[in-house]
């Protein structure tokens, strides 16, 4: 996550920003954000297995996913 969407985010978590989306269904951004969780464990797991990197290469790899 970068640091505007972090600072975005606890902004709006406190009510200090207000965030109008007028013609979004919930329905379909849990399933966009699911997909996106689901695709992401995916790849975490993916690096896991890997046996040509060595343990601090996925840690640096997994640390690197999460901060997109």
């Amino acid at each position: 996550m970068t640091t505007l969407q972090y600072v975005l985010s606890i902004l709006i978590r406190n009510g200090k920003v207000t965030v109008e989306t007028p013609d979004l269904h919930m329905d379909e951004l849990y399933q966009a954000v699911d997909t996106r969780v689901v695709r992401t464990l995916e790849e975490i797991r993916g690096v896991v297995y890997e046996e040509e990197m060595t343990d601090e290469e996925k840690v640096r790899w997994i640390q690197n996913r999460l901060e997109q």
